[in-house]
């Protein structure tokens, strides 16, 4: 993210996307096992995502995160063969 108003909108996305998933969970009371088991399982997924995305926290994205720079060289020199 590039500044608070891009983090701004994830938070509120990432919100919007949890009640969402609440919804969701919601929506199992009351139905056959196979179809609760199904919709809980769309409702985690949604959970999970909004929780990863509001983790995320600003300053950063998918696209730009990466392992520490010289990460796989100080790891190829610990192993001895």
């Amino acid at each position: 993210m590039t500044g608070p108003a891009a983090a701004t909108r994830a938070i509120r996305r990432s919100g919007l996307v949890l009640a969402v998933s609440c919804a969701v969970f919601a929506l199992s009371a009351g139905v056959s096992p196979w179809t609760a088991v199904g919709v809980l399982a769309v409702g985690a997924v949604l959970q999970v995502g909004a929780e990863m995305q509001q983790s995320r926290g600003p300053g950063s994205s998918p696209s730009t995160s990466r392992r520490p720079t010289g990460w796989a060289s100080t790891r190829a020199s610990s192993v001895r063969m």
